[in-house]
C-alpha cells in the first residue's frame, strides 16, 4: 500500500491583510478595555480634585517638627551597644538649633531621618537583647551559670 504524497504550500499574506488583521485586533482590544462612562466620570472627578489650585498648603511651623530627644536618650541608655541612638541624640539637638534659626525645611528633613534611625536602631537593639537573654537562659538551664 502506498501513501499518497502531500504537498504543502505556504501562502504568504499580503501586507494589506496583515495590517487589517492588526487593526481589527487593536480594535477588539480597545473595545474590550474601553472604560465605561462611570469610570470616565470618576477619573475626571479625581483629576479635578487633584489640581494644585484647590489644595490648601499650610506653612511649616516650628512646633510641628518633632525633635525625638527623649526617645533618642532612652534608646541610648537601653541600647548602648548600638551607635545609631547616639547619632539620633546629637541630631535631635541639631534640630532644636535649626528650629531656633528658622531653618524649618532642613529641620523637617533631619527630623524624618532621626525618626527612621531610631526605629531601625530600636529594632536591632531589641533583637540583640532577645538574643542575649536567650543565651543567658540557655547557659542557666545547662548549668554553666549557677
Amino acid at each position: 500500500m502506498t501513501t499518497p504524497t502531500t504537498i504543502s504550500t505556504i501562502v504568504s499574506e499580503s501586507e494589506d491583510t496583515k495590517d487589517a488583521i492588526e487593526l481589527t485586533e487593536k480594535e477588539k482590544f480597545n473595545k474590550r478595555f474601553k472604560p465605561t462612562k462611570q469610570k470616565q466620570n470618576n477619573q475626571s472627578n479625581n483629576q479635578n480634585q487633584s489640581q494644585p489650585s484647590s489644595v490648601n498648603v499650610q506653612p511649616l511651623r516650628a512646633g510641628d517638627i518633632k525633635e525625638y530627644r527623649l526617645w533618642a536618650l532612652a534608646s541610648s541608655i537601653a541600647f548602648f551597644f548600638v551607635i545609631a541612638p547616639f547619632f539620633a541624640l546629637h541630631n535631635s539637638y541639631r534640630i532644636r538649633e535649626m528650629k531656633k534659626r528658622q531653618e524649618l525645611t532642613q529641620a523637617q528633613v533631619l527630623s524624618t531621618s532621626v525618626n527612621n534611625m531610631l526605629i531601625i536602631s530600636n529594632i536591632i537593639g531589641i533583637v540583640i537583647w532577645v538574643a542575649i537573654l536567650f543565651l543567658i537562659g540557655v547557659f542557666f538551664v545547662m548549668g554553666a551559670i549557677y
